[in-house]
């Protein structure tokens, strides 16, 4: 089999073989590919963070109906705030995740960077 048609040597969960094709000399695709693992979690990290987004502009149209209802008295005023608390709530909560998410990732970039850092040899060349 040539290189330009290989597959992935990695076995899935249901136990058949991986059918992805794989580039050059490499064994695994990028989903098996252990090397790339970090690469994987930064692009589901980028994925929660459009997810949050997406949460927000929920609550916000919630608090926007909510508003509307209380203004037009289909909710009375006590009710109206007590739901637009729980929904600031809510909104703290994503922020917080959000933030959380932002320092994991930070703290992996930074831990990548102090790998490279101490893998420069002595005499200044890189090994990377």
């Amino acid at each position: 089999m040539s290189s330009a048609s290989r597959k992935c040597s990695a076995i899935k969960a249901d136990g058949a073989r991986c059918e992805r094709i794989v580039a050059g000399q490499k064994e695994y695709c990028f989903s098996h590919d252990e090397a790339r693992s970090e690469e994987r979690a930064a692009i589901a990290a980028k994925g929660g963070r459009s997810r949050l987004g997406g949460d927000l502009s929920s609550i916000k149209k919630d608090l926007r109906q909510l508003a509307d209802d209380v203004l037009e008295g289909k909710v009375n005023t006590a009710k109206g705030s007590v739901a637009a608390q729980i929904f600031g709530v809510l909104i703290r909560a994503n922020q917080v995740e959000l933030k959380a998410k932002e320092v994991e990732e930070l703290e992996r970039r930074i831990e990548q960077l102090e790998q490279r850092a101490s893998a420069v040899s002595g005499g200044g060349r890189r090994v990377w």
